[in-house]
């Protein structure tokens, strides 16, 4: 189809307005290595001409890869809808292949995938292993790289320098101080407002609470015909030990099990797991999970943290033959 003015993709990505800094970060990362179509950097190639027949042309006809940043909602915007009919054409023609769906939330994947589809999990993946999952798709749908240029090279550069800088200004302030104290306060208000759900709702009784504006202690038991009543303590700590400098501070989050009531067993601290307070690429704040090296939002931090108590009281049940 390429004329000398259509452009030919390697790739483009679809998403919804709110991930759209997810997007362009993708577009960063990318683009100096291939032809890759993201709309806010595109919108002179839609200036002046029929933008939905574009729309549907560079979705449908003119990439090699279509990547769509997944969540509830996406298919029912102006625009996502009309790229949706476009990459289902895609898909026919293409027998699925060629489609790289990342899951940004927790909702289904559209019904008019195969069963057999695999996606990709936005939570379980660093952007750099998400990168690389493009990069490896492009090449099998016959993208060849460009190599980068120095210009291009020193680009990328400064952009990567002027993140690392002003990472390191922000979490040596009094702004990245108070903003760690701000997503702790998120932290423990979701954790509060889960637990409250929980016990509410389902009637499940735990022990929970803000002990004070560091600390946060969930409690639970589970009663076994065996061997009694069993404890186990979840402890969530904020530790940080200057007001203008994040250097050294953590987020603590101790299992504690409590063990037999009915022996009088001393506490034993069963694995402490820590948080680092970070700021992304994308330029927003998050925690850094330092067992897996991954950044999490406060919204799935609260909910794995009230997990461990639900997990605990879960029934044990046994069966004999």
């Amino acid at each position: 189809m390429n004329n000398g003015s259509i452009t030919e993709y390697d790739l483009a990505i679809s998403f919804l307005a709110e991930d759209e800094p997810i997007a362009i970060e993708l577009y960063n990362e990318l683009s100096p290595m291939m032809n890759v179509f993201v709309y806010s950097e595109h919108k002179e190639e839609l200036a002046g001409s029929d933008g939905v027949e574009v729309f549907r042309s560079i979705f449908k006809d003119r990439t090699k890869l279509i990547v769509i940043l997944y969540r509830e909602g996406w298919g029912k915007s102006q625009w996502t809808n009309l790229e949706e009919q476009a990459i289902k054409e895609y898909g026919l023609v293409h027998r699925w292949e060629g489609i790289l769906l990342i899951k940004m939330d927790d909702s289904k994947i559209p019904s008019w995938l195969p069963s057999t589809y695999i996606y990709l999990d936005f939570n379980k993946f660093t952007l750099e292993e998400i990168v690389g999952s493009i990069k490896f798709k492009t090449q099998e749908r016959g993208s060849i790289f460009r190599p980068n240029t120095a210009i291009e090279k020193a680009k990328i550069l400064e952009n990567k320098t002027k993140f690392i800088n002003q990472r390191n200004q922000f979490l040596n302030s009094n702004d990245g101080v108070n903003a760690a104290l701000e997503e702790v306060t998120g932290l423990f208000d979701k954790i509060d407002h889960i637990c409250k759900t929980i016990v509410s709702e389902h009637l499940i009784n735990f022990e929970y609470g803000k002990v004070n504006q560091y600390e946060y202690i969930l409690k639970g038991f589970y009663l076994s015909p065996e061997e009694g009543s069993k404890g186990y303590s979840v402890k969530i700590m904020w530790i940080y030990h200057a007001s203008n400098t994040l250097r050294d501070s953590k987020l603590l989050i101790d299992k504690i099990n409590l063990g037999r009531s009915i022996n009088r067993d001393e506490p034993i601290l069963e694995e402490t797991l820590e948080y680092d307070f970070e700021l992304s690429p994308l330029i927003s704040v998050c925690w850094r999970d330092c067992q897996t090296k991954k950044t999490i939002d406060i919204e799935k931090l609260a909910d794995e943290i009230v997990q461990i108590i639900i997990n605990f009281k879960m029934p044990k049940t046994t069966f004999k033959s």
